[in-house]
């Protein structure tokens, strides 16, 4: 899609990702805010009366919290870009009051979408209801593309509709990996808790990829699968045969699944006062397991120096506190130095980056999107790009 191809003149319904992270009611990372701007200024450029729709956390229909209001990012709205920001709940009567106020420097901002129950019901009268003051419906929000929600789904069948610069540069930047157009050597880097969001990727990229590297909690339950002790670490019981199925289908190509040769021990997972470097065979039954150890950093290090190209998704212990930041933060600086075309994705992966003090802009691309990049690079049928036919 090119510029030219977003509506000019109409009232446009933009589904965006505006669910940014927050802590004691501020806002701790406006990256999902900034990532909308050059689709929302070109439709404003457009001449397009411009609402605003998005969730933002997963709050309860039931017993909607304040601190999930949409209305708190108004005013975030109107400073970084400059403009006026209307809002109103999800109600056609509001919308129709409100749309004709509405100009190159003033947008609507409508309420939660999971507010309302019709949302993740993906709810076709909730869909009409939205749609019913607007002429053109534009998706720029691929984090949820994977999501079969109302407003990722059903809302394609009420409005002509497009696809926003963001979701086009998503797809420019994941397609070729799929299709063998990227250089090779290629190696995959997957950390985290769950095995079962990125079994899709590791099937995939066997015959594309020279190493897959694997890291965070899901290694452990790789290493139970290769009948290792993991003590009391967080893993994935019932995905403990689903690990055996993938290592026996690894065995049959000639990509190698690096797992960890050593790893961090602690044995207080709350409180980690004193942490041990472990090799992984002699891991007790009281350890917890929280980060890949020296010789396993070496070993991914030394994978990726030849590399030309990297996917990762993940990151490799427990980031969130200091005495476990170290696996993550010593290989994505590896990433960020490499001669290679580098692509990250994933909100945990990224909250890790920044902790470690390592700018986002030294890797190539940085996708938006978490499950929806693993769920693409999967090969699964997203709802959202099956009905933008993309």
């Amino acid at each position: 899609m090119s510029n030219q191809r977003l509506p000019k003149n109409k009232s446009v319904l933009l589904r965006v990702d505006l669910n940014l992270p927050f802590k004691k009611g501020e806002f701790t990372d406006l990256s999902r805010l900034v990532a909308i701007g050059p689709t929302l200024n070109k439709l404003l450029k457009n001449n397009c009366k411009v609402g605003l729709i998005s969730h933002l956390g997963r709050p309860d229909p039931d017993n909607f919290e304040e601190r999930f209001s949409l209305k708190n990012v108004a005013k975030a709205i109107e400073q970084m870009f400059k403009i006026g920001c209307e809002f109103t709940e999800i109600d056609k009567t509001s919308i129709a009051n409100i749309l004709p106020k509405l100009d190159s420097t003033r947008v609507l901002l409508l309420e939660n979408t999971r507010k309302y129950k019709g949302e993740k019901q993906d709810d076709p009268k909730f869909a009409k209801d939205l749609a019913a003051n607007f002429d053109h419906f534009v998706f720029d929000a691929f984090a949820v593309a994977h999501r079969k929600n109302a407003t990722t789904h059903a809302i394609f069948d009420e409005l002509p509709s497009t696809h926003g610069l963001l979701v086009e540069r998503e797809i420019a930047h994941l397609k070729p990996l799929l299709y063998d157009q990227f250089e090779k050597p290629l190696t995959v880097i997957l950390g985290g808790k769950k095995i079962e969001t990125k079994i899709g990727v590791i099937i995939n990229f066997l015959t594309k990829s020279e190493n897959i590297l694997i890291g965070g909690a899901m290694a452990n339950t790789f290493l139970k699968a290769k009948g290792f002790n993991i003590g009391k670490s967080i893993h994935e019981p019932k995905k403990i045969e689903t690990a055996k199925s993938i290592l026996s289908i690894v065995s049959e190509h000639e990509c190698d699944l690096i797992l960890p040769v050593d790893v961090i021990t602690t044995k207080d997972l709350k409180n980690p006062k004193t942490i041990e470097v472990k090799n992984v065979e002699n891991v007790q039954d009281d350890d917890f397991i929280i980060d890949i150890g020296p010789s396993t950093i070496n070993d991914f290090q030394t994978k990726l120096q030849n590399t030309k190209t990297v996917i990762a998704n993940g990151p490799l212990g427990f980031y969130e506190l200091p005495a476990s930041l170290q696996g993550s933060k010593q290989i994505y600086k590896t990433l960020s130095n490499l001669d290679a075309n580098t692509i990250i994705g994933g909100g945990d992966t990224i909250d890790c980056i920044r902790l470690s003090k390592i700018s986002l802009k030294t890797f190539n691309f940085v996708s938006t999107g978490g499950g929806a990049m693993l769920a693409y690079l999967s090969k699964q049928h997203l709802p959202a790009l099956l009905k933008l036919k993309i």
